[in-house]
């Protein structure tokens, strides 16, 4: 039986015959592609938010009637392999082929339960057919056994009374009475709004008004005239009417126009003749929601001196000046941005035409680029894949501030001429100054992190390297330590601190370095060739708006194709992914992926003092072995030239090119190919048969030489 991708499905599935499994089991057991291709069925029909096929145009993948007649096993065999081709090559259309071909074997490999009650009811409905007429002497037969409830014979019209219920047309009364409740409910509910006392407060006080023939309302403005007049309120407010609303639906005689308050500021008690005075009632309330209003004192009364105590003098605070910066913007129309979210501790994909707000750590992972527009037209930022930086509010003395973890940046100075056009750049808590003296400036930066190269080492002020390119018009950099310098076209100045030393020290004799520039300042550095773009394309699609890096990247770190998991691993670099860069150390298939995880660790380790135990910590998450736990973490910190010389370590660097985890194996060969500038065709990943050979070799160096470098 030929192992293809239908039978690989159809052993997947398991329903192939047993010899038949048996067969197709074995041949994937013995063909490393098979094995790889059945991972990736597995990983991407497990995968989350996967997109499906395009319905047009060039990715629209493979008609639906023809992975139906695939599935079927009906294609005919010169189509066969071009259908399988398309699969193989897209991971939308192999999962939904995988998919559906899972979908059909669950649902066609097991009989359809049909419930009794349903069986019965379609009985009783009986065959649909369509209407014959009857004859006017077969007319009184069928009428006869429609009475009776027997069942027609094919051809005449089913009986009505044998129709479910649940099938008849509902009554009209029915439909309707949700609409007649619904009616009924807001005609209550409008009545009691128009006839309750409590949604009208002066229904009570106006119909006693009427029936006495007395307007209450003349009352109550001739009352609030006569204690405002009597009073003598100064506030210009009227005095507040402390009295419950009940007095206000007394008769015409007991109507409270009573005599104006007391300097207490509460009305008295009424007269004693009034009615109802001996009668027990509760005490009139002051209303708490509104204060009494203040009374002057009275005649011959005058209020008691306060002394009053000014308040300790205050000594203004210095105003800070608020600096409002430019807005940056994300411009680019292709390719992947990421940014930061600290409440989530992940990163998300940017959306293009957004603005970037200060203080936010972005990312662009290979091989994409970003562009931004700073101000308008103020400056153009290009930034390179593999940076991390962020933008940082200006101060006073610069109009743009960009704090750089690391990566390589293009400013271009598009604003009118006029002053210099000043930068601040931080570096782990360097600041320099850089202006764009000229228009149409364009100055690179560059800043690479190094890699350690003994255990546990502290890298200290000298952690990377870099420097500052003029590639257009002049420049000026100070790294406020007493370095000063004026750049022209195709001049550059180097970063580390040792370098800017020497050269802030005219009696040191140190000049910039002529040499050429860097080939990512050259304008055709990212026109890659026709892969590149297609696996830059299929990358892109790997990231998820919605979702975090965690869930979007790291599966793609197993992927079957090489350029995809080697980017996979560099996004997780860039990221400061170290857990994820620990676990892509094992990955058994792609020498690109452990490579790119080893340069990201190294270059995690350098950048930030004290992360050794962190790393401690992941490898013990997925080593049981103490032994190669100290083993890998030994060979991630490396190997000085000195080390290479000692015979002791050197053979035991060599020994180590035979290890069982294929990590140990890269790290080891890793650091001898680097400290020796020699292979002798060996690799990690080879048979054992293969890597013997080669480990020979290695080994009559040592005794030729005596160490990997001949003391």
């Amino acid at each position: 039986m030929r192992l293809t991708l239908r039978t690989l499905l159809a052993y997947l599935d398991d329903i192939l015959e047993p010899n038949q499994a048996k067969e197709i089991g074995t041949k994937v057991s013995q063909s490393t592609f098979a094995t790889g291709l059945t991972n990736r069925i597995r990983e991407v029909m497990r995968r989350r938010r996967l997109t499906v096929p395009d319905t047009d145009g060039p990715n629209s993948g493979v008609d639906p009637n023809t992975v139906a007649e695939y599935l079927d096993n009906t294609l005919p065999s010169e189509a066969v392999a071009d259908v399988e081709k398309v699969f193989l090559e897209s991971d939308v259309n192999l999962a939904e082929v995988a998919a559906s071909h899972q979908i059909l074997t669950l649902v066609l490999g097991e009989p359809v339960d049909i419930p009794q009650e349903s069986r019965e009811r379609m009985y009783v409905l009986g065959p649909v057919t369509r209407k014959k007429s009857v004859s006017s002497e077969a007319a009184p037969a069928a009428n006869q056994e429609a009475t009776s409830g027997a069942t027609n014979e094919v051809g005449n019209e089913p009986s009505k009374t044998v129709i479910p219920a649940y099938l008849l047309p509902t009554p009209m009364w029915r439909r309707a009475m949700p609409y007649t409740i619904a009616g009924l409910v807001a005609v209550i509910w409008f009545g009691l709004i128009v006839y309750d006392p409590t949604f009208n407060i002066f229904s009570g006080s106006s119909s006693d008004a009427v029936s006495n023939g007395t307007d209450n309302t003349d009352g109550l403005v001739a009352a609030n005239d006569t204690n405002t007049s009597d009073a003598g309120n100064d506030s210009g407010l009227p005095p507040i009417d402390t009295r419950k609303r009940d007095d206000l639906t007394d008769t015409p005689e007991t109507s409270p126009t009573g005599p104006p308050p007391s300097d207490a500021g509460i009305d008295p008690k009424p007269p004693a003749d009034a009615p109802g005075v001996n009668d027990k009632q509760p005490p009139v309330k002051v209303d708490d929601a509104k204060p009494p209003v203040p009374m002057p004192p009275a005649k011959g009364k005058q209020p008691p001196v306060v002394a009053k105590v000014d308040p300790p003098e205050k000594k203004p605070k210095p105003e800070i000046p608020v600096v409002v910066g430019p807005t940056v913007r994300y411009v680019s129309t292709k390719g992947i941005l990421l940014r930061y979210d600290k409440t989530a501790d992940d990163w998300f994909v940017l959306p293009e035409n957004s603005v970037v707000p200060p203080g936010v750590r972005i990312a662009i992972p290979q091989p994409f680029s970003a562009e931004f527009e700073v101000g308008g037209n103020l400056c153009r930022v290009e930034v390179f894949g593999g940076t991390s930086l962020q933008f940082v509010p200006p101060t006073q003395n610069a109009a743009l501030a960009l704090e750089i973890e690391r990566g390589r940046i293009l400013l271009h100075r598009e604003a009118q001429a006029g002053d210099p056009l000043l930068v601040g750049i931080g570096v782990k808590g360097e600041a320099w100054q850089l202006g764009l003296v000229d228009l149409k400036t364009t100055c690179g930066i560059e800043i690479i992190p190094r890699q350690p190269n003994r255990l546990d080492q502290e890298m200290g002020a000298n952690w990377y390297t870099g420097g500052v390119y003029v590639i257009g018009g002049s420049a000026r950099f100070a790294d406020g330590k007493g370095l000063q310098a004026d750049l022209k076209i195709r001049q550059q100045i180097p970063l580390t601190p040792e370098h800017r030393t020497a050269l802030a020290d005219p009696a040191s004799g140190f000049s910039p370095p002529t040499s050429d520039f860097p080939a990512w300042l050259d304008s055709t550095f990212e026109a890659g060739t026709t892969t590149r773009m297609r696996t830059q394309t299929l990358f892109a699609k790997e990231f998820d708006a919605e979702q975090p890096l965690s869930d979007n990247i790291p599966p793609v770190v197993k992927h079957e194709e090489p350029s995809l998991s080697e980017l996979a691993v560099q996004c997780l670099a860039v990221t400061g992914q170290h857990a994820e860069l620990v676990r892509a150390l094992r990955h058994p298939d792609h020498e690109e992926s452990r490579l790119a995880s080893i340069i990201g660790l190294r270059t995690w380790l350098a950048m930030m003092p004290g992360r050794g135990p962190l790393l401690k910590k992941d490898l013990e998450a997925i080593l049981s072995s103490e032994q190669d736990i100290e083993t890998i973490y030994q060979l991630l910190w490396g190997y000085t030239p000195q080390d290479a010389q000692d015979p002791r370590k050197s053979q035991r660097l060599v020994a180590w090119l035979e290890h069982d985890l294929v990590a140990v194996r890269q790290l080891a060969f890793f650091h001898i190919q680097k400290l020796t500038g020699q292979d002798y065709d060996y690799l990690p990943h080879n048979p054992s048969a293969q890597r013997f050979a080669a480990i020979r070799r290695w080994q009559r160096h040592l005794e030729r030489e005596g160490a990997l470098i001949k003391p």
